[in-house]
């Protein structure tokens, strides 16, 4: 009888070893395909957010790269407006209107940035019309910039600019405006 009992104990040993692996190999198969599912999912959001970026970016851009232009060209009068509470006015009317429209297509980080520059906008905006000195628009050019900047920065992320390696570009890893500006400081200074 220890014979057919030693024999049971193999075989339904066998047996539970075949299920485990049945059940391992079942539960690896089953992730592949959720990883697999994921993955789509994300492309089938992603693309035609892509293209409505593609379609919609452009005239936001140019808005904010005209008055980033305008600020730094200052009052050298080189085509450009002269930064002043009209041209920050409808600047903030302008992106206002904009952003209402698109902002539901910014990332994260695109709508964060976008926040933060119109709130700027709004308190300067405020302080000029409370307060006769002028130099509070001068003195808030370079953070408009680099708020600006930012933005841009953002834009051309959420359109996958950076991510992008091409043959005549090196690739780029900067992961804020800020570090853009460090870099160009760097080569404008003759350090790579």
């Amino acid at each position: 009888m220890s014979d057919i009992l030693t024999q049971s104990i193999v075989s339904f040993s066998g047996v539970i070893i075949s299920v485990l692996i049945a059940l391992y190999s079942s539960r690896l198969s089953i992730k592949s395909e959720f990883a697999k599912l994921d993955a789509s999912s994300l492309n089938n959001y992603s693309s035609p957010m892509l293209i409505e970026r593609i379609k919609r970016y452009p005239e936001i851009y140019f808005i904010i790269s005209e008055m980033a232009k305008s600020i730094v060209s200052g009052d050298q009068n080189i085509g450009r407006k002269k930064v002043d509470l009209a041209l920050l006015e409808e600047f903030r009317y302008t992106y206002d209107e904009l952003n209402s429209k698109n902002s539901i297509f910014f990332s994260g980080n695109s709508a964060r940035a976008s926040g933060h520059l119109r709130f700027f906008l709004y308190d300067l905006i405020e302080k000029v019309k409370n307060n006769a000195d002028l130099n509070i628009i001068k003195d808030s050019m370079n953070p408009l910039r680099i708020l600006i900047g930012e933005l841009e920065f953002t834009l051309r992320s959420d359109l996958g600019v950076y991510a992008i390696q091409l043959n005549d570009i090196k690739v780029l890893s900067h992961t804020t405006y800020t570090e853009v500006l460090i870099q160009i400081k760097k080569r404008s200074n003759g350090v790579n």
